[in-house]
């Protein structure tokens, strides 16, 4: 990280600011800093950055809210408490008294990151957050003086660069213009104006001038960058993944190779993530953490300094050119006094983990899990991703996955989360097909894939040495879940030999590792070795599995599943152990001696003895429903009396629990497309816990539902219901929203941000429109068409209040401004709009709001991709020929790998569009790919919602009101076999009619829709949809006819459809 402690202030101010506030008016929250103690999840928790400011006084952060603080040099370090609990990733003091701490983590179940910013002016006795708006996750901060600071993070779109900067002290802060980034990590600032930043994805860029600028670099693939430091002299380093070591001599205008490069080997047993540098000399460490890297001639020589402990270090700082600190995980915290040529751990040494988990895919990462061993028994555990899912277009669209999983592994009580960079899954279907797979990752290790793949194995095996490891179940159709689990055993054997991968114990000291026990998870319903109960009571954590672990799982995937089953393991090694053999009621470390307080496992949490009975019956009770739920779940007649015999279960539980247990039960409703149900719990949801995080996405859920053309004009075809029934509902509704937003106006702890950032509350906006009223005559499914949108209006408003961060998203923007088009109030449109009205390239929202705008008054160039749908005249004759009249006078519109991308003539997909006054038809010709499936047009024994995964398919999507976040999705494969959902429900089966054909060189497509399976109003002339077309070659590529596009539909990047 930069160095601090060089600003010179008279000895007279730093009196009279240590004894006063900064700031001109006093913050909320403080906190008292009396003696505190760390807890055992702080006492080992990851450190991520150290500052000292001269040789004696020193701070280090990291998650869970940790600060550790010394005053004697390092040699020894007390616990300082703050006021938050997520992770803290940078510190800078001007002084021993006057200093800021930033960070952030994952609100669960939204997912939405959040950052803060600490702020302590008497050396941590007191904490004060400052900071009056919503920021995005921090990884960096500097301040200069009393007032001025730079902050570099997470981009979002209030923050679009990531780059914040103060002139207030923190209270305030404004971003950086520019374009969409994708975030950074780290960053390194000598006055204010300027400065450097990078990011784990490759990115790297200067600031100056209040923008940014890009350096002269060699692109680094797929490595990241995990710290950047640059001096006063203008020289620097920037160190990334895959031993990434770059070195500058003009403050980041250029960056290049030092003369002299690390051994070779390095790159594949090393990524590093710290840099410290002093004039001429560097050190560099990373991951492993058993040796770093130090140069004392710029980079002309490099020598090795062996620390004795492998766990990763995260941060170094050197007080002078002979004392030094590193920081790192498990708590890590490590001094030198030479140079670096020997470290002694002052804290956390010879820590390892003593569960080791190595899921295929994030979906499979076992909360549970981590929370029966980690959160309540207190071993030490990892969770290791070896696949990368955050690049190409099969990846996470967001670019803060690896965070998000990081911070829901810690929230469930796991120690650590690693990710491999270097092998990905990039194309659709590339997961399922091992030829491809292999042939894909083989190129990216120029031919090395064995080698990389399992070396690195062992090296995390060598570097965390845990006893036990978990390996993913292998799925017959998942070729990634083979390959990972068959290299893992290899590397479980090989870990263990000290003739294998050699040059590990020669280059990073890492030695040989025997794992002990070795365990297979189970699919869902099998029985095993071992198994943990969902519903089993933890009496240190004073809950059950499921729950203590749910939150933790929603910060990366939907919510856990509701059921009664159990997590099943079957032991692969380690059957062999006395123990094992022995005793009857095993689990996973019998007869491994592990004892509470060693290195690989905490001090236990105290048990409240208190409690515990009435805590257990709520256990059981929970149980007892669940089991009745699997039963009756998808009876008819039984499936709407649970949500009754809910309310009974839940009474006692806490807040948190109970709202979980309502979520998952309208989450299996909307599995099974029960949207009566669906609705009916979550509001039920919203009413009685509208301050639990789960609630929030509850009331985002019900905006949608409700406000939508897609779903309402679904629901309202299938309802059968009596007008009157309709009326007493509605109004039973309305009375219920209505007192949850009464009730959440009385709340007046609840932070609410200013109409600056929020714009008005959306119940003001519509006032004077007054209620929604279903008039004598009027047809009951308008009514309740309606009624639906009163209802999304209100529910907004409520979400405003209780969850800012959420309602200022732009999912939730672009959904209220669609919900205001379709009140008739275009006005009020346009100031959702107006946020995000800015047209630069990289923020796919920016482009979609200047489009809106666009449209009402379409002058020059649309600022998005337009498609025209011209009338058919007469009906075309669905045979796949696409000779029809009214495909000749169609335009074409190319599908392409990038925006950029020019096809030669010929070998180019395209698709047509055109209407009549009962149908949308849908045309494509598509040509044949030799790396696809050779399979032929197949149309006898077509089901709906067939698996199209292995074929060459093109998926049309339609946003009819353009809200950005509900859509029709309609595929179909080269064999004319379809898959249709109406936002998310596979159960929406339209009639609609197919045709394929195909030759030697191209598949054709000719389909037509009828509207009313689509939308109430057919459209007429100039009527605007929002529209996505897409295909797909299984593990080849993905085309498009907008960018970006990924496996998964991005709305905010759809095109417009305008109907000629």
């Amino acid at each position: 990280m930069c160095g601090y402690g060089r600003l010179v202030f008279s000895l007279a101010m730093l009196s009279a600011l240590s004894a006063t506030t900064v700031f001109g008016q006093p913050t909320s929250l403080q906190l008292e800093g009396d003696t505190a103690v760390a807890t055992p999840l702080q006492d080992d928790a990851n450190l991520h950055d150290v500052q000292f400011v001269g040789q004696k006084i020193g701070w280090a952060t990291g998650d869970r809210g940790t600060v550790w603080k010394t005053a004697d040099g390092g040699a020894g370090w007390e616990f300082v408490k703050t006021p938050v609990d997520c992770s803290l990733r940078s510190v800078c003091f001007l002084t021993n008294r006057v200093g800021w701490i930033v960070g952030g983590g994952t609100t669960p179940y939204t997912k939405l990151g959040f950052g803060v910013v600490l702020f302590t002016n008497d050396g941590g006795r007191t904490w004060q957050q400052p900071a009056d708006a919503s920021l995005p996750r921090l990884h960096y901060v500097k301040f200069f003086d009393l007032t001025r600071g730079v902050a570099a993070g997470d981009a979002t779109s209030e923050f679009p660069t990531g780059l914040l900067t103060t002139e207030d002290g923190g209270i305030t802060w404004q971003p950086l213009t520019g374009s969409r980034q994708s975030g950074w990590r780290a960053a390194c600032f000598l006055v204010p104006e300027v400065g450097a930043v990078a990011g784990r994805q490759g990115q790297a860029s200067l600031v100056g001038g209040g923008r940014l600028l890009q350096p002269r670099l060699q692109t680094p693939g797929l490595r990241g960058f995990h710290d950047v430091e640059i001096r006063n002299d203008d020289s620097g380093w920037m160190v990334g993944d895959g031993g990434l070591v770059l070195q500058t001599d003009n403050g980041g205008v250029v960056w290049q190779e030092p003369a002299a490069t690390l051994p070779e080997g390095v790159a594949d047993v090393f990524d590093f993530r710290a840099v410290e540098c002093r004039k001429q000399k560097a050190w560099i460490a990373g991951e492993p953490g058993s040796v770093i890297w130090h140069t004392a001639d710029g980079g002309k020589t490099w020598l090795k300094q062996h620390t004795g402990q492998p766990q990763p270090i995260n941060a170094l700082c050197f007080a002078s050119d002979l004392i030094g600190f590193a920081v790192g995980d498990l708590g890590l915290l490590m001094k030198t006094v030479d140079g670096g040529e020997t470290w002694l751990a002052v804290r956390g040494g010879n820590r390892r983990v003593a569960l080791l988990s190595v899921p295929s895919r994030p979906s499979r990462i076992s909360t549970n899990l981590l929370t029966h061993f980690g959160g309540e028994l207190g071993y030490r555990s990892l969770v290791l991703m070896p696949v990368r899912r955050d690049v190409g277009p099969a990846g996470d669209n967001s670019t803060d996955l690896d965070s998000r999983l990081s911070d829901g592994v810690l929230t469930a009580g796991g120690s650590a989360a690693e990710f491999d960079w270097r092998f990905p899954i990039v194309l659709p279907g590339l997961e399922r097909n091992q030829d491809k797979l292999i042939a894909d990752w083989n190129r990216r290790t120029e031919g090395r894939l064995g080698q990389i793949f399992l070396g690195k194995l062992v090296g995390r095996l060598r570097t965390w040495r845990p006893s036990v490891v978990v390996v993913d179940y292998v799925a017959k159709d998942d070729a990634t879940s083979k390959l990972l689990h068959d290299a893992l055993m290899r590397a479980i054997q090989q870990a263990a030999n000290p003739t294998r991968f050699v040059e590990q114990q020669q280059m990073a000291g890492l030695k040989p590792w025997r794992v002990s026990k070795v365990y297979q998870r189970l699919p869902a319903g099998s029985s095993g070795d071992e198994n943990i109960d969902p519903h089993r009571y933890l009496p240190r954590l004073g809950t059950t599995v499921q729950v203590a672990s749910a939150a933790g799982y929603s910060m990366f995937h939907q919510l856990p599943q509701q059921t009664a089953r159990r997590e099943s393991y079957r032991l692969l090694v380690g059957s062999d152990l006395p123990a094992q053999r022995q005793q009857p009621n095993r689990e996973f470390f019998t007869g491994i001696s592990i004892s509470p307080g060693s290195p690989a496992r905490r001090t236990l949490l105290q048990i409240d003895e208190s409690d515990y009975d009435r805590r257990d019956k709520l256990a059981q009770r929970q149980r007892n429903f669940q089991a009745i739920a699997d039963r009756y779940l998808d009876d008819e007649r039984h499936a709407a009396q649970l949500i009754a015999q809910l309310q009974p279960i839940t009474a006692g539980m806490p807040d948190a629990q109970a709202a979980l247990q309502l979520a998952q039960l309208a989450h299996e409703y909307q599995q099974r497309a029960r949207w009566d149900l669906t609705e009916a719990t979550l509001v039920e949801l919203v009413e009685r816990y509208p301050n639990e995080p789960v609630s929030h996405l509850a009331m985002q859920r019900l905006l949608r539902l409700w406000s939508a053309v897609e779903p309402a004009w679904q629901r309202t075809r299938k309802v059968k219901v009596k007008k009157g029934r309709f009326t007493l509902d509605v109004d039973a509704m309305r009375g219920r929203i209505q007192k949850a937003q009464y009730l959440a106006r009385k709340d007046t702890t609840q932070r609410i941000l200013d109409e600056k950032t929020l714009g008005p509350d959306p119940v003001q906006l519509v006032g004077a429109t007054g209620e929604v009223k279903i008039g004598d005559n009027e047809d009951w499914r308008q009514g309740a068409v309606k009624n639906w949108l009163d209802q999304s209006t209100r529910m907004a408003s409520l979400l405003r209040m209780k969850s800012p961060e959420l309602y200022a998203t732009a999912e939730v923007q672009f959904s209220l401004a669609s919900l205001m088009r379709q009140r008739g109030t275009q006005r009020l449109a346009d100031r959702f709009y107006g946020r995000f009205n800015d047209s630069r390239e990289g923020d796919s929202w920016n482009r979609t709001a200047a489009a809106e705008f666009w449209l009402l008054r379409p002058t020059g160039l649309p600022p998005k991709t337009m498609a025209v749908c011209k009338p058919a005249g007469r009906r075309p004759v669905l045979d796949g020929l696409l000779s029809d009249d009214c495909w000749q006078n169609a335009e074409e519109y190319r599908l392409t790998k990038t925006r950029d991308d020019s096809p030669n003539d010929g070998a180019y997909a395209f698709a047509m569009l055109s209407y009549d006054d009962e149908y949308l038809y849908f045309a494509a010709s598509i040509p044949r790919d030799p790396d696809a499936p050779d399979a032929k047009p197949m149309l006898p024994g077509r089901t709906h919602d067939a698996d199209l995964r292995d074929h060459d398919r093109i998926g049309l999507f339609l946003d009819i009101d353009r809200d950005y976040s509900t859509y029709y999705a309609l595929d179909v494969d080269q064999r004319g076999w379809t898959h249709d959902a109406c936002w998310d429900d596979t159960s929406w089966n339209p009639k609609w009619f197919v045709d394929v054909k195909a030759d030697e060189t191209r598949w054709r497509i000719e389909a037509a829709i009828p509207f009313d399976e689509l939308t109430p109003v057919r459209p007429t002339k100039n009527t605007v949809w929002a529209l996505g077309m897409v295909r797909t070659v299984p593990a080849v590529r993905l085309e498009s006819w907008t960018h970006p596009a990924g496996a998964r539909p991005r709305p905010e990047t759809f095109g417009l459809l305008r109907f000629d």
